[in-house]
Formats: C-alpha cells, sequence, structure tokens
C-alpha cells in the first residue's frame, strides 16, 4: 500500500511538471512578445523619455523568456528519465536564477517609477525646445501626440512658448488634430481648437511607461507562483527513493534460519 502511494504521489508530480514545463514555454513567448514590445516602444519615445525606464526591464523580460524557454525543455527531458537527477537539479537551478531575476525586474520596476514623471516632463520640454531643429526630435513628438491623443507637455497652449511656436503663431503641429478630424485640421489654435486635442502628453506618456512597468510586475508575481510549485514537484521527484523490495533467500537446508535478503 505504501508503495502504490509512493508511485501515486510520484506520477502526480510528474504530471504537474509537464504542465508546468508547457506553461513555461508560454510564459516564454509572452515575455518575448512584451520585451520586443517596450523595446520599439522605448525606439519611438527615446528622445522623450530616458531610454533605461524600458530598455532594462525589456531586456530582462527578453533574458527570462530566454530562460523560460531553456527550463521548459530541460523539465520536459527530465521527465522522459527515472535517471536523470543531473537534469531535475539543473532545473531547480534555474527556477533559483530566474526567480532573482524576476525579484531584481520587479525591484527596478518599482524603483523606477518614481523617477518616471520627472524624465518624462523633462524629455518633452527639451523635445519640444529642438522640434523644429532636429527632424528625429519631431518624429518622436509626432508619435507621442498622435499615439496618446495629445498635445505638449501639459496642455496645447505650451507650443506658443517654443522657437516652433514662435514661428508659427497661433499654431500647433498637426500631430494634435485628432484622429477624426485630421483631414480638415490645420493646427490652429483659434480656428480648429475643436479639432484639437489639448490634453498634456506628460500625464498620458506616464501612465503609458508605467503599465509596462505593472505588467512586469504582475507577470513575476504570477510566475513566482508557478516556479515555487515546479520546485516543490522538482525537489521531491529528485529527493524520493523508491522503497527496495526485499526477498528472503532461503539456504538448501531445511529449517535453517540463515539466509540473505536481496
Amino acid at each position: 500500500m505504501g508503495y502504490l502511494k509512493c508511485c501515486t504521489v510520484v506520477l502526480s508530480a510528474k504530471v504537474i511538471m509537464f504542465c508546468l514545463s508547457i506553461l513555461f514555454w508560454c510564459a516564454s513567448a509572452g515575455l518575448m512578445y512584451l520585451g520586443i514590445e517596450m523595446f520599439t516602444y522605448a525606439g519611438n519615445i527615446h528622445h522623450l523619455a530616458s531610454n533605461y525606464f524600458l530598455t532594462i526591464p525589456a531586456s530582462v523580460s527578453i533574458g527570462l523568456s530566454l530562460l523560460f524557454l531553456v527550463v521548459g525543455i530541460t523539465g520536459l527531458i527530465a521527465l522522459t528519465r527515472d535517471d536523470a537527477k543531473f537534469l531535475k537539479r539543473m532545473f531547480v537551478a534555474l527556477l533559483l536564477v530566474i526567480v532573482l531575476l524576476e525579484i531584481t525586474g520587479a525591484a527596478l520596476a518599482i524603483a523606477f517609477k518614481e523617477e518616471i514623471s520627472m524624465g518624462v516632463e523633462k524629455g518633452l520640454n527639451n523635445t519640444m525646445a529642438h522640434y523644429n531643429e532636429k527632424e528625429n526630435y519631431q518624429r518622436s513628438m509626432d508619435y507621442v501626440q498622435g499615439h496618446l491623443d495629445c498635445c505638449g507637455s501639459h496642455k496645447a497652449d505650451d507650443w506658443i512658448t517654443t522657437s516652433w511656436g514662435k514661428a508659427n503663431p497661433d499654431m500647433v503641429p498637426i500631430s494634435c488634430c485628432k484622429d477624426n478630424a485630421t483631414a480638415n485640421c490645420t493646427g490652429s489654435l483659434t480656428n480648429d481648437q475643436f479639432n484639437i486635442n489639448h490634453d498634456g502628453c506628460q500625464e498620458k506618456l506616464y501612465e503609458d511607461i508605467r503599465a509596462y512597468l505593472v505588467y512586469i510586475i504582475i507577470i513575476a508575481v504570477l510566475l513566482f507562483l508557478l516556479q515555487s510549485m515546479a520546485l516543490c514537484c522538482t525537489c521531491y521527484l529528485v529527493c524520493s527513493r523508491r522503497g527496495k523490495q526485499y526477498q528472503q533467500l532461503q539456504t538448501p537446508k531445511r529449517g535453517s534460519s540463515y539466509g540473505y535478503k536481496a
């Protein structure tokens, strides 16, 4: 009965490990997508906010993605062989490394949340000041204003005090126009005031960047729970030893109490 119970527990642990290995592959794909998305977004706004707000978490996300892929493969291979204790130990070691990376990524995400607002405001003001001087600054600002339906740093009137605004009185860039009025919008603050987005970009850009960091924190917590289950199952499979069955070997002499167990 005890042997049967042990086999049942081992089988259950293997089934859980198999399911977790598949989930790790899914997590790998999700983290890779999130990392690439953050890198792309960082490339579009790199003049408006410091790159490290997104590039460092994006790098951690992609690194975790590759590790989860290796972990999933290692876990499945380890399940095919009962004597693959080295692979099971490697599985545990990789999970511990991932836990450390998740803690690092979550800590960075929390730390950056306090610095993002100041960095975004400084980046927006600098980009607007050089809007008519550098094409890449203009491209970044137009992307944000069109993507987030905003205009200026705090409000559309912020453009009036910039060098571009002085060269174009009572005007804002066309990227400030609302999506449904772009064809008829000239960017005039007087004639097109109802066709222009008047909300500033600072708060919206801050919330957009912060959302990526919140995703990382949530994903890290969920994956930590999965890893805890995987660690428990793997440690059990590594440490478990099936009870050996012994058979009494009697000596040829009848009534002899001597013998060996094998």
